[in-house]
């Protein structure tokens, strides 16, 4: 398994993002919200927000799970478009390689 200057593999940094988000997300939720629209009126303050969203991912609900692994979802985005990048970077290395071989 691969490991990165820190000796962590992939699987304890997906694990790790995966813990921060579900933990630090509706905390940021609740500091934009307070930033933006002023105190939350809920029941309890940030406690009651967080329990609310995640009761919410409990029973399933999309936008709570969206909400709580977006971090996430952000991580698996980018990690596929640099796999496309080099993918597409790596044979358009290998068309060129082949095309200035054939002219010659």
């Amino acid at each position: 398994m691969r490991r990165n200057k820190r000796g962590l593999n992939r699987q304890q940094i997906w694990l790790a993002v995966a813990v921060f988000s579900v933990v630090m997300v509706p905390v940021g939720v609740f500091l934009g919200g307070l930033l933006l629209a002023g105190p939350y009126e809920g029941k309890s303050g940030v406690l009651g927000l967080i329990a609310g969203i995640y009761a919410d991912a409990l029973t399933g609900h999309p936008s709570a799970l969206i909400l709580l692994f977006s971090p996430l979802l952000l991580l698996l985005v980018w990690q596929l478009a640099i796999m496309a990048y080099r993918t597409i970077s790596s044979k358009q290395r290998l068309h060129g390689a082949a095309a200035s071989t054939q002219g010659q």
